[in-house]
């Protein structure tokens, strides 16, 4: 008895260290939000998400990182918006939120001050937020303008593949964005610079500026990362009669950014120019990552048919099934089984030569679930046998084919393939906890 009660409240210390340790966020709205910020006179971080996103369960175990956590629980007013919701819409609309997750920081009015729509580590997270807490709350809290200032920016564009989500670095703030001088960014074939400065301040006179000035001020503020060189680009190609022209080609190219966009849907109309003017390797990789970024964290996410229009865009080959397999990993992720199963059945006798093995691996354990008798358990099992033919050494899979054989009652067979499951997982480096109960219940027959 005494052991079980030292037990219990060793449990409860370690929950509490944990809640201590973690990101807190305030289960209010925004309009709450701002109330509590003006009245502890304090920014606003506010963490976009919905429950399928999977990039964004990948940021929310860097809100863990004690050092983060404590900082923004102190500085901060936390905010989590589900997307899904009418309070999600709210800030779609206000901040064009176009990708999951989306990182916010506003002030006490609402107006923002800084925004990053991709996956970020919890140390440049942190740095950025001591940024930003220093410029409006000078003193209130240390930071070395000397290394955030040593991080450079950079723009990459690697080959898009759809794959799961990394964290990746992204570029901290300027440490002293002069709001007078802007230079343009060195342009796509890096063969020129201009060293331009634009002497005027940035949101005096905008309307009536001459078009070369909204250029460069697009490109100044490309070094905010506020988002704002977005809208400063729109301003400054609202004045352009001719697109096609090679400036505007190599500004456009510059500003890509989302596929819901008119630039975006010029390119595609325009791309032989585009592989002229860039080069057809550059436009093909950059395309391909747009496409991939969509289809990975798009909000709302791309429906079948838009799927497949995506899909073309690219240079992969078979779009129509890679929509298809698109659109079953979405509804496996919203938890709509029932529909999976249909079409993933469909999909499967349609495709029999599929090579996704996760996805059929999914359709057999979905099946299994639902399974009312052995003939079913069966046809998941001839799923479970393609899968390993496709991915013999994966341990997992080797258990879900076990698990299928236990259930249909072949114990031996059953205990044969969860030992080769567990020796393979434990060559693998893999918790192996799930395996070694498989076996205990398999023995207890």
């Amino acid at each position: 008895m005494y052991k079980l009660i030292t037990l219990f409240f060793l449990g409860c210390i370690v929950s509490l260290n944990a809640q201590k340790s973690a990101l807190r966020f305030a289960k209010i709205d925004l309009t709450a939000a701002k109330q509590r910020a003006a009245i502890e006179d304090k920014l606003i971080f506010i963490d976009t998400y919905a429950s399928y996103c999977r990039a964004c369960k990948t940021l929310e175990l860097e809100f863990n990182n004690p050092k983060l956590a404590k900082f923004f629980n102190k500085h901060f007013i936390n905010v989590r918006i589900d997307m899904d919701t009418e309070a999600g819409k709210e800030i779609k609309n206000k901040y064009e939120v176009v990708f999951l997750p989306t990182i916010l920081i506003i002030d006490q009015l609402g107006n923002q001050r800084y925004k990053l729509d991709q996956l970020i580590g919890s140390e440049e997270l942190l740095s950025i937020a001591k940024f930003y807490q220093e410029k409006y709350y000078p003193g209130s809290t240390p930071v070395s303008r000397a290394t955030l200032a040593s991080t450079k920016k950079t723009k990459t564009k690697a080959k898009a593949t759809i794959a799961k989500p990394t964290v990746k670095k992204t570029t901290t703030p300027p440490t002293e964005p002069a709001s007078t001088i802007a230079q343009k960014k060195e342009t796509t074939n890096g063969s020129k610079k201009a060293e331009e400065k634009i002497l005027y301040v940035l949101g005096q006179g905008g309307d009536n500026l001459p078009p070369e000035i909204l250029k460069q001020e697009a490109y100044f503020k490309m070094q905010f990362m506020d988002g704002s060189h977005h809208q400063a680009a729109k301003k400054y190609l609202s004045t352009q009669d001719d697109w096609s022209s090679e400036e505007n080609i190599r500004f456009i190219f510059d500003f890509l950014y989302n596929v819901n966009s008119p630039e975006f849907e010029f390119t595609i109309n325009n791309r032989e120019l585009f592989n002229q003017t860039i080069g057809e390797s550059l436009v093909t990789e950059t395309i391909n990552i747009l496409v991939t970024k969509e289809l990975d964290r798009g909000f709302p996410r791309p429906n079948l048919e838009m799927a497949e229009k995506l899909y073309t865009y690219t240079d992969l080959k078979d779009p129509k099934n890679l929509a298809a397999e698109y659109n079953l990993e979405n509804l496996y992720e919203e938890g709509n089984f029932t529909e999976f199963i249909t079409l993933g059945t469909n999909y499967l006798e349609a495709n029999p030569s599929c090579q996704n093995a996760s996805l059929i691996n999914k359709i057999s354990i979905q099946m299994s679930k639902n399974a009312g008798n052995k003939r079913q358990l069966k046809e998941c099992l001839v799923l479970s046998d393609q899968v390993l033919l496709l991915e013999p050494d994966n341990p997992n899979y080797m258990l879900d084919h076990a698990t299928l054989l236990y259930k249909l009652g072949n114990k031996k067979e059953a205990w044969s393939s969860a030992q080769l499951a567990l020796q393979k997982a434990k060559d693998n480096n893999t918790p192996t906890e799930k395996f070694e109960l498989l076996l205990k219940s398999i023995s207890e027959l």
